[in-house]
Formats: C-alpha cells, structure tokens, sequence
C-alpha cells in the first residue's frame, strides 16, 4: 500500500512539474514583444512539444495561446499588400444602413463610439478595433408557453436553447415547434450561419459560441449574430474572436445569483478586425493548429483509456 502511495505521489508532483512546464513556456510566449523572442520561443516548444504536451491542461492552454496570438495579429499573417480593414468595415456599415432603410432588418439603439480607453490591447496599423454591432445585427428570441401543445404538438421548426451552445456547430435541435408558436411569439428564424452566445444557462454555459448549421428559432437564453452579404465573409474570424474571449465575456455578466449577459453587453463588443485576406490566413492557421490539439487531446484519452484498461484487468487478476 506504500509503495502504491509513493507511486502515485511521484506521479502527481510530475504531472504538477509538467503543467508548471507549460503554463511558463506558453506565457513567455505569449508576453513575447520582438520576433525574436516569439521564434525563441516557438523553438523551445518545438523542441518539448513531445514531453509539454502530453496533459490535457497544457493542450488546453496552446490552444489559448494559439488564439491569443491570432487576435493580436503575432501569426505572421500580415501582408502590406492587403486592404486595410477600414475599407472592409466601411463597406459592412454601409451595406448595413441600406437593409435597415428597406426594411430587411429592424433599427436599433446605435452603440457608442469607441473610446480610447476602451481599446485592450495594441493591433497592427492595418487592423481596426469595431464593436460586434457596427459589423453585424444582434437579437434574440423567447419560449413559447410549455402549457399551450398548439405550440409543440406536430412542431417541425427548430428550436435552440443555451445548452447546445457548447456544441461547435447546432445541426439538430432538441426541440421543435409549430409555425402558431413563431407567428403568436414573434419569434426570429435564425439562418444557417447565424453564431449563438449564450446569455445564461447552468455551470459553464453562460458566454459559449456555437453555430447553426440549421435555420431555427432560439430561446431568450440566446443572442443571436446575423451576419449579412458583405459581413459573412468574417464570420468565421468573429467566431475565434468570442471563442478566445469566453472568459472575459463571462466577466462581463450581471451579477446575482445567476450571472446573465445581454444583448447590450454583446453589442458594445469589440473585434480586432484585420484585412479580409488576412482573416483568412489567420483561419487557416487556426483551423490547423486547432486540429493538432484535437489530435493530441485524442492521443491522451487513448492512452489513459488504455492505462485504466490495463490496470483493471490487473486489479481483476488479482481478486480471481
């Protein structure tokens, strides 16, 4: 029975050694100020990649420091020949007032103009700070009485709520309603595309990012993110964007027993956007350090499945 202690003594102190390992070598990386230092740097994890992430804790923290990388424009993705994000932005607001002039989408409460304080962080001169409101139309939904079965009986439409948002992507929804519950509660059909937060829910839920992969309603749990013409072409970095920023959007909640966002909050967001081209570097990049820790995170439930596999087929030897 000692001897079992001391094992699993060591074996804790090691994994603690591991995690110190590579909270210190990814916040050097991140801290970094000169390409020296980031290729520094990189060289060391590259040379430990094996041993640093071989923890689940660590994989989780690349993948933080990946998109901490990525939203202050430190992946090497700059090129002077794209168009600064200005344009782009310019072109979004004005396509934007023009679907409110017609009528597509409803005017809302203008957010206020950035100020200098608001500003985090420093972003390279081609990139431009924008809150989330100016980019895209925000709104939300609600839930149709349980009681009423007109609204649930024979539903074919989809219905979301805040507890699929830890999925990636929503292709099937839990429930579904009828076409009584959308007209009698003046509820949004969201299309495919449309990113979800979650505005409050249970345990980790509140500040999640999904996606649908469906046209659906949704419940007042949720802020929907329409995107539009000229604005779908940067969904995909808006979406990295809320993902790396859960915790701070988390922070932002109102207090009370059960924190909640609004729609608000998410309105006066702001995204570091850059060039359109380089948001596609920057996905790209993105997409493929994403799956390596996909991958790695997989190799270590491999492995301990295997370990508890092995140890009880031992444990089972010797109680036979």
């Amino acid at each position: 029975m000692a001897l079992c202690d001391d094992l699993e003594a060591k074996q804790t102190q090691k994994y603690s050694h591991l995690v110190k390992l590579g909270t210190g070598s990814l916040n050097a990386l991140q801290q970094s100020t000169t390409e020296e230092e980031l290729i520094r740097w990189w060289g060391h994890l590259q040379t430990n990649f094996g041993q640093i992430f071989d923890c689940v804790e660590n994989v989780e923290a690349l993948r933080q420091t990946i998109l901490q990388l990525a939203v202050t424009g430190r992946l090497g993705t700059e090129d002077e020949r794209d168009e600064p994000a200005s344009e782009l932005i310019r072109q979004i607001v004005e396509e934007k007032r023009h679907l409110i002039e017609f009528g597509v989408i409803c005017r809302t409460k203008p957010v206020p103009e950035i100020d200098e304080n608001d500003i985090p962080y420093t972003i390279p001169l081609s990139w431009k700070w924008v809150r989330l409101d100016d980019l895209t139309y925000i709104s939300t939904g609600s839930t149709p009485s349980t009681t009423n079965p007109d609204y649930y009986q024979m539903g074919i439409i989809p219905w979301v709520t805040s507890s699929q948002t830890s999925l990636d992507y929503i292709s099937i929804a839990d429930k579904k309603i009828t076409q009584k519950a959308v007209d009698d509660c003046a509820l949004k059909i969201y299309p495919i595309g449309t990113l979800l937060v979650a505005l409050y829910g249970q345990g980790k839920t509140r500040g999640q990012v999904s996606e649908l992969k469906i046209d659906a309603t949704i419940n007042q749990a949720c802020a929907a993110i329409c995107f539009f013409d000229r604005s779908k072409l940067i969904k995909d970095f808006v979406k990295f964007v809320l993902k790396k920023n859960y915790h701070s959007i988390r922070s932002i909640s109102a207090g009370g027993a059960q924190p909640n966002l609004n729609l608000d909050k998410i309105k006066r967001m702001l995204i570091p956007l850059p060039p359109l081209r380089e948001q596609k570097r920057i996905v790209d990049k993105l997409n493929d350090f994403m799956l390596i820790c996909d991958q790695l995170d997989q190799r270590i439930y491999n492995r301990e499945r295997i370990s508890l596999s092995f140890t009880n087929s031992i444990i089972r030897g010797i109680v036979n």
